[in-house]
């Protein structure tokens, strides 16, 4: 009765016996039931080293932290020069540069222009530097023309309408360079259309073909009443591979080479219906002097291409 007694308030056997060995302690052991067991104060012990444990633990993570690499933001790690390496690259624009095809290239170099005897048509042959620059193979056609009036609203020519791959005739000059702006591309400058058409050297031939004006009679079957289609005298080329630069219409040219009449503007080349003029042949149109619109064609130039 008195064990079942000593469990029921939750005293050990061990505790029971030294009441019964020693009884003059038994009021101080009565007390001890209000004492949490001894087990309770060794979870509490284990509970106060897990929480110290884990604040060491909590420490020596946050303090290797430290000293390794963030994953999270990979870019702080970069130095400035390397956050945006396409910042340091030059990168060329050719969103407003002409297409290469149908254009031929001239290197460049030193080019001879001029003839002699110098005359109200030829000035006395002088070397003039010119940068590289592309030419247009053929002369801007009646279909080109088209596209460019239904794009763009412009008015038609003087000599309007025409066969499709004959070049277009009846231009003013100032439409020659809208067109050429309207295609990214620029008048070739007057020194340009001529090294285009004779080549390069000491002297260079004075029609594209050759110095034989007649380029062994083939030049005189060319068609005296009207253009023909561009490109279709397989003789009529240059050193360059530029066609037609006689012989078909006259062509305006930008810049000037010579100082001329205030306010001229420079038609080159030959047209049909005429003896063929040789390259170095130069027509100042004076302002307001319409003459000579209706057989005047073009073709464009451009520093570069893409």
């Amino acid at each position: 009765m008195a064990v079942d007694f000593y469990l029921a308030i939750g005293m050990t056997a061990d505790a029971k016996t030294i009441i019964d060995t020693y009884p003059e302690n038994a009021e101080l052991t009565a007390a001890a039931p209000k004492l949490k067991p001894a087990r309770s104060r060794t979870w509490i012990g284990v509970g106060i080293f897990s929480f110290i444990c884990l604040l060491l633990l909590g420490a020596g993570a946050w303090g290797l932290s430290s000293f390794l690499p963030s994953f999270s933001k990979p870019t702080e790690t970069l130095s400035p020069a390397t956050t945006n390496p396409v910042a340091s690259i030059t990168v060329p624009v050719t969103g407003d540069l002409p297409p290469a095809e149908g254009m031929m290239p001239v290197n460049s170099g030193s080019y001879e222009v001029g003839f002699s005897p110098a005359d109200d048509y030829h000035i006395a042959p002088t070397t003039i530097p010119l940068d590289n620059f592309w030419i247009d193979q053929y002369l801007i056609t009646n279909a080109q023309y088209q596209e460019y009036m239904t794009k763009t609203g412009a008015p038609p020519p003087v000599n309007w309408p025409g066969e499709g791959n004959h070049p277009v005739i009846g231009v003013t000059w100032e439409q020659a360079l809208a067109y050429c702006q309207w295609a990214n591309k620029r008048l070739p400058k007057e020194a340009e259309w001529e090294a285009a058409g004779r080549g390069a050297g000491v002297t260079p031939q004075l029609y594209p073909w050759g110095n034989d004006v007649t380029a062994e009679g083939q030049a005189l079957r060319l068609p005296d009443q009207d253009t023909y289609p561009v490109g279709s005298q397989s003789f009529n080329k240059s050193p360059f591979g530029v066609f037609d630069m006689v012989g078909n219409v006259w062509e305006w040219v930008g810049e000037p080479y010579t100082s001329g009449q205030q306010g001229s503007k420079v038609l080159r080349g030959g047209r049909y219906g005429l003896p063929i003029n040789d390259l170095a042949y130069r027509l100042a149109v004076a302002s307001g002097d319409t003459r000579y619109i209706k057989y005047a064609g073009f073709r464009c130039a451009a520093d570069q291409v893409r």
